[in-house]
């Protein structure tokens, strides 16, 4: 096993292996949005965050594969806190674009699609 991640590396293929640092980011990035989307109780976690850490420990993923999965997580996150530009764009005028407050970050109600809608649900993008 170890000559085929030190081979795979070698002949330039994808990425180095995830660094425990960064690994431990990404269970933490986990745990928030599965919480923030009612998979994870945090009340009553019981055995979710220690089975999913080895799943992913076994697969050994490398940089690559690792930030994939942090991107999907992100949007997911913006998906459920969609940012209201508006506010944002006001705060950054007020107070320039380095210091707007927290409220320049407040979030808009998540739209969905209707059934047999074609429009897609918001964002949280400029317009």
């Amino acid at each position: 096993a170890v000559s085929f991640v030190a081979d795979r590396f070698s002949t330039g293929w994808d990425a180095p292996p995830a660094t425990q640092e960064n690994m431990e980011r990404f269970y933490a990035h986990l745990e928030q949005t599965l919480g923030d989307i009612g998979f994870l109780n945090p009340a009553a976690p019981r055995q979710l965050m220690p089975r999913l850490r080895r799943l992913y420990s076994r697969l050994r993923l490398d940089e690559m594969e690792l930030n994939i999965l942090r991107g999907i997580l992100s949007e997911t996150q913006k998906r459920i806190h969609p940012v209201d530009w508006t506010a944002r764009r006001r705060a950054a005028r007020r107070t320039g674009p380095q210091t707007a407050p927290e409220a320049a970050f407040e979030t808009r109600p998540t739209k969905g699609l209707k059934t047999g809608s074609k429009t897609a649900p918001e964002t949280g993008t400029p317009p």
